[in-house]
């Protein structure tokens, strides 16, 4: 797995980008508890999980769109996102509206 960083105003992480079918249909089930980033996908799932995540949901033009807590046993689809990034229940999250810039970690 890539790692890359994602910055936005007074806000950072480093996540694991994920880009198999493999590595992004498990995402964080039984995973660390890192980051992880999907590419190219609108929708993201709490399947089979015991514990809930933050979903950072960005758009085509590096915006955060939605922002927020993602149950177990849930599925979240947003018709504008291109990105998603996974983050454990405790992190912090960006602004809604904030420019997203990614970089090889």
């Amino acid at each position: 797995m890539r790692k890359v960083r994602l910055i936005a105003d007074r806000w950072f992480t480093e996540a694991s980008q994920l880009s198999t079918f493999f590595e992004r249909f498990r995402g964080m089930r039984g995973a660390p508890a890192d980051a992880r980033y999907l590419f190219e996908t609108s929708s993201v799932h709490t399947v089979g999980m015991t514990r809930s995540i933050l979903v950072v949901m960005i758009d085509h033009d590096l915006r955060v769109i939605r922002a927020h807590s993602l149950v177990p046993n849930r599925v979240v689809y947003e018709r504008r996102a291109r990105f998603i990034l996974e983050l454990p229940g405790n992190a912090a999250l960006p602004a809604v509206g904030a420019a997203v810039e990614i970089v090889d970690g």
